[in-house]
């Protein structure tokens, strides 16, 4: 993960960055992105559709893009 707090919205603009089974097989879920996940242990965060949301720590995602309009 980089330095950049911007990283994921760079990488993954609008996509849900966790991974779902279909048919027996690991796919990413590539559904539209609701919130940023943060990891509280590591700091880590991956933007997540409203499905993977759930009981994570989250920022909501017009927030984040929101402060990153204001920074530019």
């Amino acid at each position: 993960m980089s330095d950049n707090p911007w990283y994921f919205v760079d990488k993954y603009p609008n996509e849900c960055c966790a991974e779902t089974s279909r048919k027996g097989e690991t796919q990413p879920c590539d559904k539209p992105a609701y919130a940023v996940a943060i990891n509280t242990e590591d700091h880590s965060y991956w933007p997540v559709c409203i499905h993977h949301a759930r009981g994570a720590a989250l920022v909501g995602l017009t927030e984040i893009l929101e402060r990153r309009r204001e920074a530019r």
